[in-house]
């Protein structure tokens, strides 16, 4: 067994593992596996020397010095297999052991020094800078044996629910992995290095691609890009954008392109701005996609997270005029304009049809267009594109998170519920940390009354996308009849981040009774949207109507929208909440009805007839008088009749 000596590592770190050289131990996440023979001897060899090849020969001469073993090739092989089990890797996809075919083995994971013999107290040891090491052209990066930081993970608690119930290991048909402490990640937008403007926007790209591709990273949270936009838009430093945003780890890094080259520098920073790890990834304009990947993939091994295989989306070779249409497409359209998205897909589309993220962006844009209702969006063509986008994503990129969540919110819109939470489920179990799918996995759970897991996702996207106003968490709590605690919710994360005045709130202050509140919330919203453009706005409005005391202002906004001809099934489904407000069972059932007549392929209810049932039983949305009258009581059990086995 080696044994540590004053100049070498007596504990040493790599991936989600600490290595005991002196008992031989391998410990991750509390659990321990002792190494013994020659499957230690050939791990401690490997990290001697990180990132350089070490020979099948050097082996031979390290566990076998005398000569006298005769089957040496069958010994290193059992060796190898029982060292590669121990730590949980694949040599046909390896994340620590990289096979060198007919020469050796590579260590290929950052490594650093947790202990030394000779080491000094952990608090001065805390002050030592990491040196960077380069690493040899076109191999991983690793770390060297260097005196390095003894760095403390931190334990956000809230990333619990990145795994919640263990739903990804069941999908994936893994046993729960050994994983080391939660990270939080910010991805600072690069910086474009390009002589010409024109490439400016493989700069967004690449942000981007890292934000959502680290977001596969398990027990690991990555902050969303419109927060990590704000917290960089004034010039702040590494340090200062990590402490905006409470992050762990920084990554930052230029992008340069050309008709020949397209090329990404990147360094991983922890939160004082000490370079950790520093690679690059380049390729030919039409291999953006790939160079993209292999970015991912080393920035995700450089923060010593196992990117799980199936995460690994398959790429093609695109047409780059395809992305740079996309990239500067998203970036100049409105975040919830889902019409100019949609366009912006197609045309990236007609110029590359394979191109997996354009087809996700058309579907998911086009179901909720449909899903709000927007009257130039015809809803049966709009489901049957979607449909075809979804499908066609998912058959060019089956690794790829945001493709599940595109076709659960396709399926959820043309009434598919067991479609949708299925692909939910699956986009979580690809992209935990993502704040874009934990806040439509919250959006989904709110239609159906789960308002303890509806909140978990709210709470955690909230924490994910730190700097941006959003009503997640107060939407939930308001239709779980919490209505002080969905004033508070939204006080914090939509006007506290400098959101304007919105309905929802309004709604809420009227609710818990500070109706002072409520009545000037509701003045400021009316001078942005008068009555009868806004069917959620005119609903959250009529509150503060009944908590001032004016039922007949309330019933004349409901009567507004009874009165206007061709509503679409969506639309009287607002009419019918409407109706809820002023406790009106009659024009309840009534609305509701008219709406489930309508229904059809061409005019969908959102989530079938059974979601309809579950929104009729929402404690903040209908009294306790209107959920216990026989006439609710009996649209309820036709609903849920009608909901296919």
């Amino acid at each position: 067994m080696p044994q540590a000596s004053p100049d070498r590592p007596a504990v040493v770190r790599f991936g989600p593992f600490e290595l005991d050289l002196r008992a031989g131990e391998l410990s991750s996440g509390g659990v321990r596996t002792r190494l013994q023979g020659h499957s230690l001897e050939i791990l401690n060899c490997l990290l001697e020397r990180p990132g350089e090849l070490v020979t099948r020969d050097d082996l031979r001469g390290r566990l076998w010095p005398d000569g006298t073993f005769v089957d040496f090739e069958h010994g290193v092989n059992t060796a190898l297999a029982r060292l590669r089990e121990a730590l949980g890797d694949d040599a046909d996809s390896p994340h620590l052991i990289e096979t060198v075919p007919r020469r050796g083995y590579r260590f290929i994971a950052p490594v650093t020094i947790v202990h030394a013999l000779h080491a000094r107290p952990a608090p001065e040891v805390i002050e030592e800078e990491p040196r960077q090491i380069q690493s040899p052209p076109n191999r991983r990066v690793a770390w060297a044996w260097t005196a390095v930081v003894a760095m403390a993970m931190v334990a956000a608690g809230a990333l619990v629910a990145l795994n919640v119930g263990g739903v990804r290991d069941r999908l994936t048909g893994r046993r729960p992995a050994v994983t080391a402490a939660p990270l939080i990640v910010a991805v600072m937008p690069f910086r474009s290095v390009a002589a010409n403007p024109e490439y400016a926007y493989l700069a967004d790209g690449a942000t981007e691609a890292l934000i959502n591709g680290l977001s596969g990273m398990r027990d690991a949270g990555v902050m969303a890009s419109a927060s990590a936009r704000k917290a960089a838009a004034s010039g702040a430093d590494t340090p200062e954008f990590a402490t905006r945003l409470n992050a762990d780890r920084v990554i930052e890094g230029t992008s340069f392109g050309d008709r020949a080259l397209v090329r990404f520098e990147v360094r991983v920073c922890d939160r004082r701005g000490l370079v950790l790890w520093a690679g690059r990834a380049e390729g030919q304009p039409d291999e953006i996609l790939a160079v993209q990947g292999d970015l991912v993939a080393k920035v995700s091994g450089a923060l010593g997270r196992d990117l799980p295989l199936e995460r690994r989306a398959r790429v093609a070779r695109i047409d780059p005029s395809a992305h740079a249409i996309l990239v500067k497409g998203l970036v100049n359209a409105p975040p919830n304009d889902a019409r100019r998205i949609a366009e912006v897909a197609n045309q990236a589309l007609a110029l590359a049809p394979a191109y997996a993220d354009a087809h996700l962006l058309a579907a998911h844009s086009l179901a909720l267009s449909v899903y709000y209702g927007d009257p130039a969006v015809p809803p049966e063509a709009a489901l049957r594109q979607a449909r075809e986008h979804a499908d066609r994503a998912a058959a060019l990129s089956p690794g790829l998170g945001l493709v599940y969540r595109a076709r659960a919110t396709v399926r959820f819109v043309a009434g598919d519920p067991a479609g949708a939470e299925q692909d939910f489920e699956r986009a979580l179990a690809l992209m935990p940390g993502s704040a874009e799918t934990q806040k439509s996995w919250s959006w989904y759970l709110s239609h159906w009354g789960r308002y303890d897991e509806c909140l978990a996702a709210a709470q955690l996207a909230e924490r994910l996308d730190p700097m941006v106003p959003s009503t997640t968490s107060g939407w939930c709590l308001f239709k779980a009849g919490r209505y002080a605690e969905s004033a508070a919710a939204l006080e914090t994360t939509s006007v506290g981040r400098g959101g304007r005045p919105i309905a929802l709130l309004a709604a809420a202050y009227a609710r818990a009774g500070r109706v002072a509140e409520a009545k000037a919330v509701r003045d400021q919203v009316r001078k942005m949207v008068p009555a009868g453009q806004s069917p959620p706005v005119d609903w959250w409005l009529q509150y503060v109507h009944l908590a001032e005391g004016d039922r007949a202002g309330a019933e004349r906004v409901a009567d507004l929208w009874w009165a206007k001809p061709d509503k679409s099934v969506m639309l009287w489904m607002f009419v019918a909440q409407m109706y809820c407000a002023l406790d009106d069972a009659d024009r309840v059932v009534e609305s509701v009805t008219r709406g489930v007549e309508q229904s059809g392929p061409s005019d969908p209810i959102a989530g079938g007839p059974a979601c309809l049932a579950q929104v009729l039983r929402a404690p903040g949305l209908l009294s306790e008088r209107l959920r216990s009258d026989p006439r609710i009581l009996a649209l309820i059990r036709r609903l849920e009749a009608a909901t296919p086995r």
